[in-house]
């Protein structure tokens, strides 16, 4: 056994889930696909799915199609994260560091400590993601920069002429897109024909709720791909999996009525709480939740959502060092009574 291995921490999703109408803290899907999509995606299932090894070449085609790059620009992982951790895996980083921001998602440390790296992590500069801080953290020991875009917790969107700023450094920069649908700015993935040290990650779980499935992919240049492939997976999905997610992009609008959806009525809520800071304070962010926060406390915020079985994550935010409330919009609330908000508000 690795010694090194004993330091490593990681913590249990100890949330039981069976225990909330809706549930908020993982960005995952709560409202339930319409019956007629359903039932198309169990009559599409036949044998062969289950007793025979998968053949992802036609969901490959079908992601190159939707990413608008190559085929051969794709590698198909079990989840975006275990993505990251083959990009730990693929460079040299024993020893040596990974520059990251102050506030990400706790695997990068995870995969960092697996594998006997420094996780360097750059303080925010207020509510935003430090570039410059960045390009100052990097050394002879940085193997690459690994920033989410937009970035959870926090919500901020990197912009491209940033990223441009980072990738022109020569190091490579991995960019972390799980939240991309859930923004309404652009993906950097068509930079790799320009910057062959850009790897980009993607995922199926949030925007469009396959979060079950574990189905990410990687987009990178044939420069990063050629060494990448060496560690692909003997089957990197089941028959299942990639059927569904296949599924979802033949029905792409469905999908992509639910994001605009989503938004809108994020943004609906947003507004009308925005007009009533005088009890509760708001503050937006770049991807599809917003924070909030009671100007005394949270316990009349705290009560609505435990009396609707709400779960939600908390954390304390750089720009008052008070605690707020992470507020994933999901289109199954408007099912709820959480307009009490505005009543309480």
């Amino acid at each position: 056994m690795k010694n090194h291995l004993q330091k490593v921490i990681r913590k249990d999703n100890t949330e039981n889930k069976k225990e909330f109408k809706i549930v908020l803290t993982q960005n995952e899907r709560n409202l339930p696909l319409p019956q007629s999509l359903l039932t198309e995606f169990k009559e599409s299932i036949t044998d062969r799915d289950i007793a025979f090894y998968p053949d992802l070449s036609p969901l490959k085609q079908k992601i190159a199609h939707y990413s608008r790059v190559e085929t051969d620009k794709i590698f198909i992982t079990p989840g975006s994260d275990i993505g990251i951790r083959l990009l730990f895996e693929l460079f040299d980083v024993k020893g040596k560091n990974v520059i990251t921001s102050e506030f990400c998602f706790p695997m990068y440390q995870v995969y960092a400590d697996i594998n006997q790296a420094e996780l360097k992590r750059v303080k925010y500069s207020g509510m935003n993601t430090n570039v410059d801080g960045i390009i100052e953290a990097i050394d002879e020991d940085t193997q690459f920069i690994l920033l989410a875009n937009p970035n959870s917790p926090i919500g901020d969107y990197i912009i491209k002429k940033d990223i441009v700023k980072l990738l022109e450094t020569g190091i490579t920069v991995v960019v972390d897109e799980a939240y991309i649908e859930l923004t309404n700015h652009s993906s950097i993935i068509e930079s790799i024909y320009t910057y062959p040290n850009l790897v980009v990650l993607r995922t199926f779980s949030k925007a469009f709720g396959a979060a079950g499935l574990r189905v990410g992919y990687i987009v990178t240049s044939e420069t990063i791909m050629n060494s990448l492939s060496k560690l692909r997976f003997m089957y990197e999905l089941s028959s299942l999996s990639a059927k569904y997610i296949e599924f979802i992009l033949d029905n792409i609008k469905h999908y992509e009525s639910y994001i605009r959806n989503t938004f809108e009525y994020k943004d609906e809520l947003y507004e009308n709480l925005k007009k009533t800071q005088n009890k509760i304070l708001v503050h937006n962010t770049d991807s599809s939740w917003f924070w909030i926060r009671g100007r005394k406390d949270n316990k009349a915020i705290d009560k609505i959502l435990s009396d609707e079985k709400i779960s939600v994550r908390k954390m304390v935010l750089p720009i008052d060092n008070k605690e707020w409330v992470k507020f994933n919009y999901d289109l199954k609330l408007e099912s709820t009574k959480i307009r009490k908000l505005l009543n309480y508000a």
